[in-house]
């Protein structure tokens, strides 16, 4: 398999072309490439000759696995979280402000206050924003 790749980013901090590198495409050709080039490279993996060194393909395997890790430690947190919490979360993702989070479900703030603590705290992160960040990373 030979992957097309966006144009102008750094390939080895992009998960999906580490992703597919590691499960054994041949290498990977950006997408404005000039068309003759794309025949060399499509020859080459036809032909079984190695597109990616294979010093960059151990490092896109490793961030392969570094990935991997971190996907699977933001899930743990994140099963931790009560439904609740992950309504509330879900909230504060949309920019909603504890107040009005508090009016919507007919509770006080002091009660929203507490939950979102208890976010923080399940989540292992030190504000409301890397809370909505890593439940957007999920």
């Amino acid at each position: 398999m030979l992957l097309l790749a966006d144009p102008g980013s750094d390939v080895d901090h992009r998960p999906g072309v580490a992703a597919a590198v590691t499960a054994g495409a041949v290498g990977w050709v950006p997408k404005d490439v000039a068309f003759d080039v794309l025949v060399y490279r499509a020859v080459r993996a036809v032909q079984g000759r190695p597109l990616v060194a294979e010093e960059d393909r151990r490092r896109l395997r490793h961030l392969t696995r570094e990935l991997s890790s971190e996907r699977e430690a933001i899930e743990r947190r994140w099963e931790r979280l009560t439904p609740r919490e992950r309504e509330i979360l879900g909230c504060l993702q949309a920019g909603t402000r504890p107040a009005a989070i508090a009016a919507q479900s007919c509770v006080s703030i002091a009660t929203v206050r507490t939950q979102i603590r208890s976010i923080l705290a399940k989540l292992e992160v030190g504000s409301q924003l890397e809370a909505a960040a890593l439940a957007h990373r999920r």
